[in-house]
Formats: C-alpha cells, structure tokens, sequence
C-alpha cells in the first residue's frame, strides 16, 4: 500500500474535469435533499460536507454524491460520475409543492489538490493524501492538467466506489457506502432505505467494495468476472492505469483477503487493504 501511494505523493492541484454540480435551494431543501438522499442530511452544518447517494427503490445506488451545505436553504450536490442534468431530471419528479429549486451549475469549475494547502471554503478529508475539493464559479482554472486520473486512483485505494453514468446496480453495502458513513439507520424514509435497513441488521451483504493491483497487463473492463481458483468471487466496478505499470482494480467481490491473487478478466491482480475512507472533515 505504502509503495503504491508514494507514486501518488506529489503535491498537485487541478481541475476535475469529470465532476458536475447540482445546485439546491430554498426553504424546504433541506426536507426535500432529507427524504430523498441516504445521508442524513439534517446533522449537515453550514459549510460543511457529507458523503451521501441518490438510490432507486431496490435499494440500488444510482448516484455517489458529495453533499455539501452552503446555508441553511442551499446546498451542492457534487457527483464524480453521474450526469448532473440527468441527476436534476430524476430528483425534480418529487419536487411537487415543495420549495425547493434544482439547477445544474454549468459555470462550475471542481478545484482538487492533494498535499498542498487548502483554501478556506474547501472541503478537507480524512487519509494520508490530504486531499481537498472545492467549487468555484466564472473562474478558470490556472492549470489545464486535469487532476481526474490520479484522483480515481487514490479513490480505488481508499474504496470510494466510482460508478458508470447510469449506476443502479450494487446495494449502498456493496458500495462500501457504510465505510462513507453515506447512509442513515435512523432518520426517517428515503428511497431504497428498507434494503439498506434490512442488509444492515440481518447482514446479509456478501459482497464488499475491494482493491487488487495488477504490476502488468491492460485494466480490465468493467463488469469483468473476479476468479479465484476459477470461482467467481465478484466483478470489476472500474480500473485505472498505474504511471509506473500495471493498474488499480476496483471490484465488488466476497472478502478478498489481501496478498491473495485473483484473476480480473485476463489480468492478474493481487488484493490490497483498502486505505483509509476520505470521510470530509469538519
């Protein structure tokens, strides 16, 4: 593990390209964003930051979402891979009478470093990379080196699940979702939470988010089988090439045990304990 985050030890800011925001605000947002979300997102302070996930009503994750509170009537929805407008299109069919407003933040430029200083309204995490996140508007970024590949790596390491566009096909348990402390137990119904309830207190997830490394070979594809011995044990969610070789595989998959060895697709790759989860921090 050491090794492979001394390759991703540089200092460095830069843009995620890759990441949308979706803006809501007024009065009832924070009642609407609570009886949608898996997060409970009436704990969440002003300018502060909460894992959280948009889930359909078989309690699959849709979306990951990072939820972060501007003021008590506005709040960010920054997503890593699901669609912002398409995300919008969803969560306005329950807008009703609601006072609540979604807009997509076109404008919106997603700012990410790793050890190096934060600005003072960014969102700071938890783990040895130091990372920080933060939104600005009408501003470009100084650097056109995107900061999304070495970004995705640090997420495989850490087991921040990094989904497809359209999602909808693992359990917030499988995801991991837990580890993000991205679900609520005991705030009150949101779609989806009667599975996270039930696979929570009868424990009957048997797949969980796991990171392998392959030292050579092309990163799988994903949805590709996990073999041991030539019994599946899972499946590829995403994969991303290493600078120094090789790649960073992230599977759901049946207790991987670290240092064994596993077939993803045609690659061979070896399991490696996840590192600490980038929980935001107060």
């Amino acid at each position: 593990m050491n090794a492979l985050y001394s390759s991703l030890s540089e200092p460095i800011t830069g843009p995620l390209r890759g990441w949308s925001v979706l803006r809501c605000e007024g009065p009832d947002a924070e009642s609407f964003l609570q009886s949608l979300l898996s997060s409970d997102v009436a704990t969440l302070q002003p300018g502060s930051a909460q894992w959280s996930a948009w889930l359909n009503a078989k309690g699959r994750v849709v979306a990951l979402i990072l939820l972060f509170r501007h003021e008590s009537q506005s709040f960010d929805l920054l997503l890593p891979d699901h669609p912002a407008d398409s995300l919008a299109a969803e969560l306005s069919r329950f807008v009703l009478r609601r006072k609540a407003r979604l807009s997509t933040l076109s404008d919106a430029h997603i700012i990410g470093g790793i050890h190096t200083l934060p600005p003072d309204r960014a969102v700071r995490f938890a783990g040895m990379d130091r990372r920080w996140i933060e939104v600005r508007h009408n501003e470009e970024p100084r650097t056109h080196a995107a900061l999304d590949p070495i970004w995705k790596r640090l997420d495989l390491l850490a087991g921040v699940p990094r989904l497809d566009a359209e999602g909808g096909s693992h359990t917030a348990h499988m995801l991991g979702l837990d580890r993000l402390q991205a679900i609520s137990l005991s705030k009150g119904c949101y779609p989806g939470q009667e599975i996270v309830a039930r696979t929570h207190y009868l424990g009957q997830s048997k797949r969980g988010i796991a990171c392998l490394y392959a030292a050579d070979g092309a990163p799988p594809a994903r949805g590709s089988a996990v073999l041991r011995d030539g019994q599946a044990v899972g499946e590829v969610l995403d994969a991303a090439p290493v600078d120094a070789g090789g790649c960073l595989v992230q599977a759901v998959a049946s207790a991987l045990q670290p240092g064994s060895v596993y077939d993803c697709g045609t690659t061979r790759a070896e399991a490696v304990a996840l590192a600490e989860p980038p929980i935001p921090l107060a």
